[in-house]
């Protein structure tokens, strides 16, 4: 930073106040996040015509040690070229946000690449490469780069680009590509430039969770493209109301699913949540149900087929992941059976602890009359006495009652004291309990 620019601005009294803040603001040891350590460029155009201003802003920004943005105002920051040569204007000054926009830089190197850098108050240079073109038109943003948006909500329209020649004079009629690469569907992705040199995507339909995707727009027959970086966000918080991840029912019955409660600090009425079949043969009587007057939504119900349904369930823009909850559909009174070693089919639930072994290992298996059932067959721990303290595969402590499913591990840690202890597990369906007996000697 030059005090003699500093120097240029009113008010000498004022600017004993400023410069001091300026300088430290650009000491790359601040502190924290309230010193500026480098400089980024996070908007810049991809390719430019010889000898033409670039139509498109490039933008950097200050920031911290940390890589966070650091909105400070009047720090003056200059573009120069490592590889072929740049005019127009080369200095700009940081706004409110702590971004210079340069608007008037020109190429005039004869290079295939010119290599652009900004630098300021003894930073790192922030860089970024050009590619000249030599063509007839120049493809480049004509909306913002990034786009922050509610997930499972519609863009309308899309992002815009335009076309001009070397003496930036539009160019209409010229057909541009577009894609995307996640997160939504395109209305189209063709579509030509206007009498403004200007094409835009009409609409982007995002999909219900948030997944981040960029949008490419290419002019067709060259090398020349943009992307726009879309962000969906989202709002607020969605739950289950009393739901289990497992439950099970009849085969041919018909169960309610879970009632969902959508709040963005405080009931949300009219949000749309999504009930979606993705795995198992059941069918749902609604797939989309708006929430009530308290936020709740009047649940669908699902016709229960034989084995494992896994139903998603989704509040668009108000939660960023899905839930999942499984219905299994047995056929008849259900039969478990269960061993010592979870390894085995089936093994011996009547054992032995020798007095160096601190638990048992045990699994469980659920069965009806067509055969075996999903690996996720709800079931109940419940105790007989002091049992001892049970654990499920995943290492939490099982309370007397708990549920969990078929197909994981029971860790049953046994009393150290000599005699029997006894623990059954039951199920929805289950015929008979199963009884797992362990006699310490």
């Amino acid at each position: 930073m030059q005090t003699k620019a500093l120097l240029a601005g009113p008010g000498l009294r004022r600017l004993a106040v400023i410069v001091p803040l300026l300088l430290a603001a650009c000491d790359g040891a601040g502190p924290g996040t309230d010193g500026v350590a480098s400089i980024a460029v996070v908007s810049a155009p991809t390719a430019a015509l010889i000898g033409a201003p670039i139509p498109e802003p490039t933008i950097v920004e200050l920031r911290s040690a940390s890589g966070e943005p650091v909105a400070v105002a009047g720090i003056e920051v200059t573009a120069s070229a490592f590889s072929g040569e740049i005019g127009g204007t080369t200095t700009a000054r940081t706004n409110a946000e702590g971004r210079a926009v340069f608007s008037g830089l020109v190429v005039t190197g004869g290079n295939a690449l010119v290599g652009l850098q900004f630098s300021c108050c003894d930073l790192p240079a922030a860089t970024h490469t050009i590619s000249l073109v030599q063509g007839s038109g120049l493809l480049s943003r004509a909306s913002p780069t990034r786009i922050t948006v509610r997930a499972g909500s519609v863009i309308s329209p899309g992002p815009k680009v335009r076309l001009v020649d070397a003496q930036l004079q539009p160019v209409a009629g010229a057909e541009i590509a577009f894609s995307l690469s996640a997160g939504g569907t395109l209305a189209a992705t063709s579509v030509e430039t206007d009498a403004n040199g200007e094409a835009e995507v009409p609409s982007i339909e995002l999909t219900a969770l948030p997944m981040q995707g960029r949008v490419f727009a290419a002019l067709v027959g060259t090398t020349q493209s943009v992307w726009f970086e879309i962000i969906p966000t989202v709002s607020g918080d969605m739950e289950l109301v009393d739901a289990r991840q497992y439950s099970a029912a009849a085969t041919g019955s018909s169960v309610q699913l879970p009632v969902v409660r959508v709040t963005d600090g405080g009931p949300v009425i009219g949000a749309t949540v999504l009930y979606r079949v993705i795995a198992g043969d059941g069918t749902i009587s609604s797939s989309s149900v708006p929430t009530g007057a308290d936020g709740r939504t009047a649940p669908p119900t699902l016709d229960v087929a034989r084995g494992a349904t896994t139903i998603e369930i989704i509040a668009p823009g108000y939660t960023s992941t899905a839930r999942m909850v499984n219905v299994i559909g047995a056929t008849g009174a259900v039969r478990i059976v269960g061993g010592l070693d979870m390894w085995e089919v089936v093994g011996p639930t009547d054992f032995e602890l020798e007095d160096f072994y601190e638990d048992a290992g045990l699994f469980v298996t659920a069965s009806d009359a067509e055969g075996a059932l999903s690996a996720n067959y709800p079931m109940t721990i419940a105790e007989v006495g002091d049992a001892g303290r049970f654990y499920n595969w995943g290492g939490f402590e099982m309370p007397t009652g708990a549920e969990m499913s078929t197909g994981g591990y029971i860790r049953w840690l046994v009393p150290m004291s000599p005699g029997t202890y006894e623990m059954r597990v039951s199920g929805p369906m289950v015929e008979t309990p199963l009884v797992f007996r362990a006699t310490r000697p």
